[in-house]
């Protein structure tokens, strides 16, 4: 993947919850709630905080994450759909 994400933002492929049935219906009102898995594509260096501080992020590329499915920002590139997120908004580590 080309993009490089900065600060503490990363690239994350969701594992997702299903929108389609098995059927091929798509919920199209599906809700985002709970908490899904995914796996870190790429992360940027780290922050620094209000103070001038830097702290490096702590996750590395390939980390499996627990995350809230609602949590970041979706986007779509070479037609694979990925997601935003901010470092802090992981739950825990798999």
């Amino acid at each position: 993947m080309n993009i490089k994400p900065l600060g503490s933002k990363m690239i994350v492929e969701s594992d997702g919850a299903e929108k389609q049935t098995k059927g091929g219906i798509i919920i199209a009102n599906a809700k985002d709630d709970g908490l899904t898995t995914g796996t870190v594509l790429a992360i940027g260096k780290g922050s620094y905080d209000e103070r001038g501080k830097f702290t490096a992020t702590e996750t590395q590329p390939g980390t499996k994450i627990l995350f809230n499915a609602g949590s970041g920002e979706k986007f779509k590139y070479q037609e694979k759909e990925y997601i935003w997120l901010h470092e802090d908004e992981i739950i825990g580590t798999l």
